[in-house]
């Protein structure tokens, strides 16, 4: 019957936790671990154990954020039309590519039935055209934003 407690008591210890010996503690850092352990009524281990399970934490956080941020950025990759004679974009053709479009190296660009505000979302750029061409409900004043180095832009 001695034995068993005895080893009840032992699987305690271990499980409460064992020593370990960290070489390259500050003194400073041991210092301010000691006076916050006092001033908290806890153990040196467990505020050190609390400060390694808040860096693990924010560490692992970074990663996530890190990660989220490049997909983020990934989904919303400008895609790219160029280096065509000539093009006609409808209203549906934006719609049927995910993300902002980039129209570059184009000698006659068209657009033709399509929406003020699908125009503004989904073209990010005009570079290099020589001839485009927009409906008239489009702003000719937004569409002047998107473009450089346009020859000529015709309202249609």
């Amino acid at each position: 019957m001695v034995k068993q407690d005895n080893k009840e008591e032992t699987k305690e210890e271990n499980e409460k936790g064992k020593t370990i010996s960290i070489r390259g503690i500050k003194e400073d850092a041991y210092r301010r671990m000691t006076r916050l352990a006092k001033e908290t009524g806890k153990t040196i281990g467990e505020i050190t154990n609390d400060a390694y399970h808040a860096f693990i934490a924010s560490v692992e956080g970074a990663k996530r954020l890190s990660r989220e941020f490049i997909e983020g950025l990934n989904s919303t990759e400008t895609k790219s039309i160029s280096n065509l004679k000539k093009v006609t974009i409808s209203g549906s053709d934006l719609k049927e590519i995910d993300g902002p479009i980039r129209f570059s190296n184009i000698d006659d660009l068209r657009f033709e039935s399509v929406d003020p505000s699908d125009f503004e979302k989904k073209v990010a750029s005009i570079v290099n055209v020589k001839t485009l061409t927009i409906p008239k409900s489009i702003s000719k004043s937004k569409v002047l934003l998107k473009c450089s180095f346009v020859d000529e832009i015709i309202q249609a």
